[in-house]
């Protein structure tokens, strides 16, 4: 009878010990399944934040593009409407031969963010999405396109006519439909290339009107350009009064 009794004890003591093992086993075993899963929420959300911030960089990088792609595309409409109103009525030349020279259009971006997101691939993996990818690309490569066939063409042929530019027949001749034709093609595209990265990615306007908002304090990027452009416009003011002061001298 006393050996039944302590085999039960035993037993007992086995019963506890083994549950106590479980109940520790299990709860070391929550614990590691917290911590780790805590930690993987953690890591996603981190990499959720960083691809969301690159994105709405790249996003607001178009954005400032667009502004001053629009406001060349204004220039050149302005432009060939001045040479409709010159030749309807000349007088106007003589009043400021340089008008049209003024509103020779320029385009003013930073490379910075396209050349940090061409080259890391890293970036490009954060925000992991090949066709948005593309689209950034392309973005990129026709504001190059832009600069170079519209701006800097028409420059170009500023500077090559300068002297022919300070007659009325020469300020008519200039060739503003071409440009026109290629700016307004090359922004239609900027423009559908910019629409369909924001909706690829989920960003709505008044997304980006906050985050514009945002960045404006610390963006000068608009500041320096608008600089730049008073810059041009006085050294053309000051090129019209030296040619009006050598018409008086008869030189």
């Amino acid at each position: 009878m006393r050996f039944r009794e302590i085999y039960r004890k035993i037993i007992r003591t086995d019963s506890e010990m083994f549950k106590q093992f479980l109940l520790s086993l299990l709860a070391t075993t929550i614990s590691i399944v917290l911590t780790f899963g805590t930690a993987a929420v953690l890591d996603n959300r981190r990499k959720e934040k960083e691809k969301h911030e690159m994105v709405m960089m790249v996003i607001y990088d178009m954005y400032n593009t667009m502004q001053e792609v629009n406001k060349a595309d204004r220039k050149i409409q302005e432009s060939m409407q001045l040479q409709l109103e010159l030749a309807e009525n000349p007088s106007l030349f003589e009043a400021n031969p340089y008008a049209l020279a003024q509103k020779v259009p320029q385009l003013f971006y930073t490379e910075t963010l396209e050349k940090i997101y061409s080259s890391n691939t890293e970036a490009i993996h954060t925000i992991d999405n090949i066709l948005f990818t593309e689209n950034v690309a392309n973005f990129y490569m026709v504001r190059k396109q832009y600069k170079t066939n519209v701006c800097d063409s028409l420059m170009a042929q500023v500077t090559a006519c300068q002297e022919s530019l300070r007659t009325l027949k020469g300020t008519l001749d200039l060739d503003y439909f071409a440009v026109a034709a290629m700016s307004s093609s090359l922004r239609y595209n900027l423009q559908q290339i910019f629409k369909q990265c924001q909706q690829m990615m989920a960003i709505d306007d008044k997304e980006l009107k906050t985050y514009i908002e945002n960045r404006a304090a610390m963006d000068v990027d608009s500041s320096d350009a608008a600089i730049k452009d008073s810059i041009v416009n006085t050294n053309l003011e000051m090129a019209r009064k030296i040619y009006e002061a050598k018409k008086k001298l008869n030189i």
